[in-house]
This record gives structure tokens, sequence and C-alpha cells, in this order.
């Protein structure tokens, strides 16, 4: 995975650590191709380093259809594609937060932001200008009075 995001970078022009910095490179795995690992995750965020690209930030994506509910399909919207949105958009978050796994924010079980909510908190759709998509909440530190909650943004 850390090798075919580094190959991503250099094929979207992105050869400097300046422009690898904000980025996240999802690789998405095509249907009945089962990861290393496969069954124990629905997804995972981690990086690479190299000395010219800098940080590669990436997602290995399993297809979600494969997974079903095992990973949020039709959490939300029944039967509908909820698990691609709601994985990757954990691990959206994950890596805005966390991007060098673990050096980033980790509570004290060491969960990241969104992983934090995975089963804990409200799930539902936002709408954005590209359309509506199922969600899972995030964590804030700043929700419930500055004790911290798992909350819905959109």
């Amino acid at each position: 995975m850390a090798t075919e995001a580094a190959k991503a970078a250099q094929h979207f022009c992105n050869t400097t650590a300046a422009s690898n910095v904000n980025t996240q490179y999802v690789i998405a795995l095509p249907s009945k191709t089962p990861p290393p690992g496969f069954g124990y995750y629905c997804a995972y965020h981690s990086s690479v380093h190299s000395a010219t690209l800098g940080d590669v930030a990436y997602t290995n994506l399993p297809y979600q259809n494969d997974l079903g509910s095992l990973c949020w399909q039709g959490a939300v919207n029944s039967p509908g594609t909820d698990g691609v949105s709601i994985v990757e958009g954990t691990e959206f978050i994950d890596t805005i937060t966390d991007m060098d796994p673990p050096t980033g924010w980790v509570d004290a079980n060491r969960q990241e932001a969104a992983a934090k909510c995975a089963g804990a908190g409200p799930m539902g759709d936002i709408t954005t200008a590209t359309g509506t998509f199922a969600v899972r909440s995030i964590w804030s530190n700043q929700a419930n009075g500055g004790a911290g909650a798992c909350v819905m943004s959109g």
C-alpha cells in the first residue's frame, strides 16, 4: 500500500514534501481483492516517508460493498452504499488529525478522533455541495460543555 501511495503521489505530480503535506491518497481496491489482514478492518490509514516526497498519507480502502454490514453498509440508508462514505469519512478525519499514526491526536486509549466514535455516537446523512452522504460522528473535545462527545457535523 505504501508503494502504491508513493506511485500515486508521483502520478499526480506531487513530488515534494510541500505538495504532500495536505494530501491523502486513497488506494481503493477492486471487488473481491482481499487486502493483507482482510476481515480485521474496514480500512486503515498510514503514511510512508520518502526523502523526495516527504510524508505521503494514504488509506487502504477495500471494496466496501464486499464487506456489507460488517463495515456499516446500510447503517443509515438501507440498502444504500453507506459503508463507502462512513468508512472513508472516518479515515479522512483520522488522517487529518493523525497523519502519521500514532503521532497525532489520540485519546488516552490511543483511539483517533473518528475511530473513537465507531458505534458510540450518532450516524446520519449530511448534505454538501456534491451530494448527500452517510457519515458517523467524530469526537469533539469542545462538545458537552468541554467534557467531549461524539458529534455530527456537516
